[in-house]
């Protein structure tokens, strides 16, 4: 993973937390999380399909993949292209980290 990218997931994860908004994943990603001795607290796991017009946070695409099976897309609201899990569903908004800060931030001091 891109430096950019762990930065921009930390403050992420700051902002989310400082506003109490819950994470969700997918069952797959939690998974994978507890897997690689992640935990996230009150991380909600919701289906697949309650998941199809949701906000995906993505790292920044990379040669090789950092996941083999991986996919990729563009991130929806700058064009960098990103790569996410296979299981997410293709009507998913993909945004990369830095979006992601920048739009967490935003909507932080609109509340």
């Amino acid at each position: 993973m891109k430096n950019r990218d762990a930065r921009a997931i930390a403050r992420l994860h700051a902002i989310v937390k400082g506003r109490g908004d819950r994470l969700r994943a997918a069952p797959a990603a939690a998974h994978e999380l507890s897997r690689y001795g992640i935990a996230i607290k009150d991380l909600e796991v919701v289906p697949v399909p309650r998941l199809a017009e949701s906000v995906i946070v993505c790292v920044a695409w990379s040669n090789p993949l950092i996941l083999p099976d991986n996919r990729t897309a563009l991130c929806d609201h700058c064009g960098e292209a990103v790569q996410h899990r296979p299981y997410y569903p293709a009507t998913a908004i993909f945004i990369c980290t830095a979006c992601a800060v920048v739009l967490a931030e935003a909507e932080g001091s609109n509340a």
